[in-house]
């Protein structure tokens, strides 16, 4: 029988119980407490842990989503730039962005 948090967690992958790749921590979270209470080994210290593991992967998982964001708006903003070849070093611009006199 595992003791520690993450055993349980890889025999839950192993049964296919979650998907490591595609992780909802709030579910696999109560997953996981649900699999300790049916041991009946449900202490502070290992739902502490577990609260501690759900942490730290959530944050990954936001860095990773937030990295992935920043390259798509890089991505995007390099196709849509606009520079002083299209309108000019001396181009005027309203407070919307529209271009003031003849381009």
């Amino acid at each position: 029988m595992p003791e520690e948090p993450v055993e349980i967690l890889v025999q839950m992958a192993e049964r296919g119980e979650i998907d490591p790749w595609n992780i909802d921590i709030v579910e696999v979270t109560d997953r996981f407490l649900s699999e300790l209470e049916r041991r009946k080994e449900l202490d502070l210290r290992i739902s502490g842990r577990t609260l501690f593991y759900a942490a730290l992967l959530l944050r990954m998982k936001s860095e990773i989503l937030e990295q992935a964001e920043v390259v798509e708006d890089d991505e995007y903003c390099g196709e849509e730039d606009v520079g002083e070849e299209e309108f000019g070093p001396d181009a005027e611009f309203d407070q919307e962005g529209n271009a003031l006199g003849p381009i």
